[in-house]
């Protein structure tokens, strides 16, 4: 019986720990750091621009999706287009600092690319730097801003699918109608 009492009163007080320590009734969200890249909502983003060196694409968003060089998107463009919108809306830095030195050894003056998201509100543009020493983030700074951003590798890749899928929608085009190219 002494027993019985002892190993009841033992699970109980493990059970009232177990309910003490659990989370509350709403789930936690994963913390996360980091100044924003754009200050947007992927439903407010009415074009974006990407330069990459000598590749560039403009794509306005329409009633049916985007719209690039004057034609809809391909469906492969528009996918990428809205991924590379959403991966913008919720961007943040892994890390911010001030450039206290010459810009040109972060690859930012002149940048090696830039991104501009319009919306009614004005358009956000972000200058795309060179890749940290370990090859785990690039360097961008966002236009009127002092700090500098270290920004996942990620996000290039999303940046060149959108590249690679407005080349194959271009090259495409032109196998269609020859004289366009």
């Amino acid at each position: 019986m002494r027993r019985t009492l002892a190993l009841a009163v033992f699970a109980a007080v493990g059970i009232g720990l177990a309910l003490l320590t659990a989370p509350s009734g709403r789930t936690r969200r994963p913390m996360i750091h980091g100044p924003r890249a754009f200050t947007v909502t992927p439903d407010a983003v009415r074009r974006v621009e990407v330069d990459l060196g000598s590749r560039r694409v403009v794509a306005e968003r329409v009633p049916e999706g985007w719209r690039v060089d004057a034609s809809t998107a391909s469906p492969a463009l528009r996918e990428a287009l809205d991924a590379l919108v959403q991966e913008l809306a919720g961007l943040r830095a892994v890390d911010a600092f001030r450039a206290s030195g010459d810009l040109a050894a972060l690859g930012l003056a002149p940048p090696e690319g830039t991104i501009a998201l319009t919306t009614a509100r004005g358009t956000q543009r972000l200058a795309l730097g060179a890749l940290n020493a370990a090859g785990s983030t690039f360097y961008a700074r966002r236009e009127g801003h002092g700090r500098v951003l270290q920004l996942g590798v990620y996000l290039m890749e999303i940046v060149r699918r959108v590249v690679t899928a407005r080349d194959a929608a271009a090259s495409s085009a032109r196998a269609y109608w020859p004289e366009i190219g």
